[in-house]
């Protein structure tokens, strides 16, 4: 395969791979090639088994952790216990969104009036620039 171009490949079922295999017009090509993933990792066939992992890049969508605040009660008060808590798997570019929308509820909970009219101002500015 080239190393220049992108080439998306398909995924399939390890199942599928013999009969997909076996026909000359399903037929993994370079230009069209496919792979199979399995516990002990994923391979890519287009002409033939690609083996050399340079050859391929990987880009996926993984589903976030789910997350969980977990908290100890010590002398009557919730302690925050980081060793079972799950944190926030986001990316980079929602950062900026998150830690807004948590000042502007901090600011809702402890009352601050001035506070939560910045982060909303903050937010709508956000919005607008999106949208422009």
């Amino acid at each position: 395969m080239s190393t220049t171009e992108n080439i998306e490949a398909e995924r399939i079922n390890a199942n599928e791979f013999l009969y997909i295999n076996s026909s000359p017009l399903t037929k993994p090509k370079n230009v069209r090639p496919i792979f199979v993933s399995n516990t002990s990792g994923i391979r890519v066939y287009g002409n033939s088994e690609i083996t050399d992992p340079t050859e391929v890049e990987f880009q996926y969508i993984k589903k976030p952790a789910k997350v969980q605040w977990a908290y100890q009660i010590v002398f009557q008060e919730p302690l925050y216990d980081a060793a079972n808590s799950v944190n926030f798997e986001l990316h980079p570019s929602e950062e900026t969104e998150l830690v807004i929308k948590i000042l502007e509820l901090s600011g809702i909970l402890i009352k601050d009036l001035s506070l939560y009219q910045v982060m909303n101002q903050e937010e709508n500015e956000t919005i607008q620039q999106e949208k422009a």
